[in-house]
């Protein structure tokens, strides 16, 4: 089960969901030091997702997979976890969640520590004015794997 790491600013939710579904001793700060070695645009302009590669570099195997998947996927017997992309519906960021076997983490503040799906969780944003889609996959993380 993955613990929270809550985001410092407006637009960190990379660091610290990357910190989140690392664990220990991955911390918000080794996290966002780290991101500085990987490039965070493609050369075409283009946000690069850094921490496909970081989790690799780190020993944390990882690959997309659907989204229509995603609670298939993620939990036992692998101890699976998630990150998901999600896309703003109107003049928002874009944001990314972790996912455990018990339900979703957004690093955002003032949120519970989990909510149950990803369904409740984009109500959620609805609700609050900040309308999100997931993005069509998400990448599966096999913590276990890693070599700490």
């Amino acid at each position: 089960m993955l613990a929270r790491v809550s985001q410092r600013t407006e637009r960190d939710c990379v660091i610290a969901t990357v910190a989140t579904v690392m664990g220990p001793p991955y911390t918000y700060g080794r996290v966002q030091q780290a991101q500085n070695r990987y490039p965070q645009t493609t050369p075409d302009g283009m946000h690069a997702a850094w921490w496909e590669t970081y989790l690799w570099d780190e020993g944390f195997p990882n690959e997309y997979h659907p989204v229509a998947r995603l609670h298939s996927i993620v939990g036992p017997p692998a101890n699976i976890v998630g990150i998901v992309m999600l896309r703003p519906l109107s003049g928002n960021h874009g944001h990314v969640i972790a996912v455990d076997e018990r339900g979703c983490i957004n690093s955002a503040t003032n949120w519970p520590e989990r909510i149950l799906s990803l369904t409740e969780l984009l109500d959620e944003y609805w609700r609050l004015g900040s309308p999100y889609t997931p993005e069509e996959i998400f990448l599966a993380i096999w913590p276990q794997c890693s070599r700490q």
